[in-house]
């Protein structure tokens, strides 16, 4: 099964980023004795997110794990830890932490995060029955739902107790405008309608600014790639670095551009919803899409985007301005 949501050309920008060289193999075996003195038989480096290296790593003793590294400063996974465990409370399919650290190393710092690894495949490459992939669907919809019952305060990123970086959707809303200069550089750039897009970013943003609703917890990142199946069960929900705070109907968006039979269960299983509400969230999404891809030299990726951006126009309250 294709993941719909996949942006053409990012795939190679990854490969690309994690094609660099990495910790070495002494530094994964420094790192990885804080959770087993086992020898490691197999170590694999995946193409997975921006921010950190990853790696799939196995032990004699039988045991595996994912092995995230981040270099950046400042002490990181902090709000991942604080969503993982509040989640691991209502017994949902999450990864078991078993170790975050910080090292120092050549004057340089970085943050270890180690987990074991759950057996199954991505939800995206499942190759399941029409029927079985209604059963996993609905089964994803349920698991938000649960998971949208978590408090927490604020909008945006969260902290190490659930906080989000804004008090209040101004600040949220400030995030999206702050968008229109990369914007219009890469309207100018691909020849894209820079008066579409400048309305469609002020719609979106003066709805965001306008809209207040009680915030919960959002994965932020949930989509088939990040949900791992056995069968017809969801085995774990992974990558929760984007772990936020807000609008439940925000968290949404990933799981709208699935195949029409992923998402109609999905959303079955979800319950109540806001479809416009979804896909007012999505024309910013759009917009996130076509500035990162911009700034990342992906042409394919922003036009992508922009096409999805005037398709999805149609499912809002949006109106051209003239």
């Amino acid at each position: 099964m294709t993941n719909s949501s996949e942006i053409p050309g990012y795939g190679t920008y990854l490969k690309n980023l994690h094609s660099k060289p990495g910790a070495s193999p002494e530094q994964l075996r420094q790192y990885l004795r804080k959770v087993s003195k086992s020898e490691i038989v197999a170590s694999t480096r995946i193409a997975q997110g921006e921010a950190n290296e990853v790696y799939e790593v196995s032990f004699e003793n039988g045991m595996g794990v994912i092995i995230r590294i981040d270099s950046r400063s400042g002490k990181q996974f902090e709000g991942e830890r604080w969503a993982i465990s509040r989640c691991a409370e209502l017994d949902l399919p999450v990864p078991e932490i078993l170790s975050i650290d910080t090292y120092e190393n050549s004057n340089t710092s970085c943050s270890v995060w180690i987990h074991r690894k759950i057996d199954g495949v991505p939800l995206s490459q499942a190759t399941s029955k029409p029927k079985n992939l209604m059963i996993l669907g609905h089964k994803c919809g349920e698991i938000l739902k649960k998971l949208h019952t978590i408090e927490t305060k604020g909008y945006g990123y969260i902290d190490n107790v659930g906080n989000g970086k804004f008090s209040s959707r101004k600040g949220e809303a400030s995030e999206y405008f702050a968008l229109k200069e990369t914007l219009m550089d890469a309207a100018e750039s691909h020849r894209l309608d820079e008066t579409l897009i400048l309305q469609v970013l002020t719609f979106v943003t003066d709805f965001i600014r306008d809209n207040e609703p009680t915030p919960c917890l959002m994965h932020n990142d949930y989509e088939p790639k990040h949900i791992l199946v056995k069968g017809n069960v969801v085995a774990g929900i992974l990558d929760f670095g984007e772990a936020a705070s807000g609008d439940p109907m925000n968290d949404l968006v990933r799981f709208s551009m699935s195949d029409n039979i992923l998402f109609d269960s999905f959303l079955n299983g979800y319950g109540d919803h806001d479809f416009e509400r979804v896909m007012t969230y999505r024309l910013g999404f759009n917009l996130f899409v076509i500035a990162g891809c911009h700034r990342k030299g992906i042409e394919s990726g922003v036009q992508y985007a922009n096409r999805r951006l005037h398709k999805d126009i149609e499912h809002t309250g949006f109106h051209r301005g003239v």
